[in-house]
């Protein structure tokens, strides 16, 4: 049993490590200031709870952070996010050490297990997020399903989506898809850990995405759902641990979540249990605003439950055809750009007046 005045010593030499290191603490969602809101990013050894209600665009939201992850990882070769191991112990410390050389020297990738869509239909949401990503061209993934491009054959608007779906395809298999490893075919934590073993053999998992919770194949030992979440959320939080990495999971709303001005934690479908595994709860929701027209809507995206970081709260601007997401007040409506240059008129003004 140690005293504290080893382990604090052996906290201030990680600590002094992780102050002096240029590396992120974890990976970036792609949008700044979300990454400062839930803490510099994804952090290994945490688990995230995305709940919100049916259609809100929780699994555009995902797959957003999925892209934006994996393009960073390719754009920063050797750049990861930190180990969330904690050191303790001179026997411990060498094992852990060990176990964090052997991933430096492996290929980090993220993990996305999809248990509701099939990989066409979620390849092709990715297509649209990335030709927007790429080029800005808001391309409607439902459309693309269907074959069509938005424009007539004959049209030089469907000549130039062609070729814009081609660098995407470039782009995907050539840059960062690599970074990026897909399951559809497993159904339990059992099965998935079979997949994640053989995977960590040659790769180091930063990040698992699960699309979505309700739908893993568990059994609760008395039949009830609220042991069955408690169930669930406990391998969840197992598999953060075990692999050292985030995990995020996707997470229904209940019927007072939905009628509710204000949605919380205590919403998520199903009973609380889950709650109390989580490290992260990320409530999204819809703002009615008469900016908010056509595909492109208006979310509030707020830390309901945070064991690391302050409950907070921002404004996200997701086009439901395409599913490209970014802040919204980074967002510039040509129908309100009037309004949008007096707001910064205004707040430039509000900078430079020391009497405010």
């Amino acid at each position: 049993m140690p005293f504290l005045s080893d382990v604090i010593k052996t906290v201030y030499e990680e600590l002094a490590q992780r102050i002096l290191s240029d590396k992120p603490m974890g990976l970036t969602t792609g949008v700044p200031e979300l990454d400062e809101m839930i803490g510099d990013g994804w952090e290994r050894q945490r688990l995230t709870y995305l709940v919100g209600d049916s259609g809100v665009g929780k699994s555009y939201l995902a797959t957003s952070w999925i892209i934006r992850g994996a393009k960073w990882l390719q754009q920063n070769p050797g750049q990861r996010p930190a180990s969330g191991y904690f050191l303790s112990g001179e026997a411990e410390n060498d094992r852990i050490k060990q176990a964090i050389q052997e991933k430096t020297n492996k290929p980090p990738v993220i993990v996305f297990w999809s248990l509701e869509m099939d990989a066409y239909s979620v390849g092709l949401r990715l297509v649209s997020q990335v030709v927007a990503e790429l080029t800005g061209q808001q391309l409607d993934a439902g459309k693309l399903m269907r074959g069509n491009l938005g424009a007539p054959r004959d049209s030089p608007g469907w000549e130039e989506t062609r070729q814009t779906l081609g660098e995407a395809y470039k782009f995907m298999r050539q840059d960062f898809g690599q970074h990026i490893c897909m399951e559809f075919e497993t159904k339990s934590v059992k099965e998935f850990r079979k997949i994640l073993d053989e995977l960590s053999q040659a790769y180091d998992i930063c990040m698992i995405v699960i699309d979505y919770f309700r739908l893993i194949a568990e059994t609760a030992s008395d039949g009830n759902m609220a042991t069955l979440q408690e169930e669930r959320s406990r391998s969840l939080h197992e598999l953060k641990r075990d692999y050292d990495c985030h995990v995020l999971a996707i997470f229904d709303i209940n019927r007072e979540g939905q009628k509710s001005s204000s949605p919380g934690a205590q919403h998520m479908r199903g009973g609380v249990a889950a709650h109390y595994d989580a490290d992260l709860v990320l409530v999204v929701q819809n703002v009615d605003e008469e900016e908010t027209a056509g595909p492109t809507h208006h979310l509030l995206l707020k830390v309901a439950k945070g064991r690391h970081v302050a409950q907070n709260s921002m404004g996200l601007a997701i086009n439901l055809a395409s599913g490209y997401v970014e802040a919204w007040r980074q967002r510039r409506p040509t129908v309100h750009s009037e309004v949008w240059d007096a707001l910064d008129v205004m707040e430039g003004g509000l900078e430079h007046d020391e009497s405010v």
